[in-house]
């Protein structure tokens, strides 16, 4: 993806790791969070967010060590999520490709600790035994106008070959 065909204020990061993933202007980036969490950006606080109590947010996730299984490696995380989210509901889940390698898009909702139904979509691809997942999450109420742009977020993710 090149910086014309970025979605509409939106910036590319570009992540050694190697991965690109297009984040909106507007919102606050923080990188090598945690030993899992390689990227997370939030939407500022506005009028309306207070009310449904969430703010958008997206995160890159890279796991070691999940196998060169997609399909074993995605149940994990489908069981894992349904054990740890209140009120987890998968409504759709596909297989596609994502740079040439094998990844799956997962649409679900889930309560949000002390807050309000949200949204999840993910893009997650496996490279070698390692996984790279780009996590959007919003409101519930707010997800009929932010669907498109998350979209887009998803279709700006590139993988690279793992670095050497």
């Amino acid at each position: 993806m090149t910086p014309v065909d970025l979605p509409p204020d939106t910036r590319l990061h570009t992540d050694p790791i190697g991965f690109a993933v297009a984040i909106p202007d507007s919102w606050a980036v923080v990188t090598d969070v945690d030993a899992t969490t390689v990227l997370a950006a939030i939407e500022p606080e506005a009028p309306g967010t207070a009310t449904v109590g969430f703010r958008a947010n997206l995160v890159v996730s890279h796991d070691q060590g999940v196998g060169p299984d997609l399909n074993a490696w995605q149940r994990n995380v489908d069981v894992t999520l349904d054990a740890t989210l209140t009120g987890w509901v998968l409504l759709d889940l596909e297989r596609l490709e994502i740079g040439g390698h094998p990844a799956a898009r997962r649409l679900a909702t889930y309560l949000a600790p002390d807050g309000p139904p949200v949204t999840l979509e993910q893009w997650a691809v496996l490279r070698g035994e390692a996984g790279l997942t780009v996590s959007v999450t919003a409101a519930t109420a707010t997800w009929d106008g932010l669907a498109d742009q998350v979209a887009a977020l998803g279709a700006s993710f590139t993988v690279t070959e793992v670095p050497a």
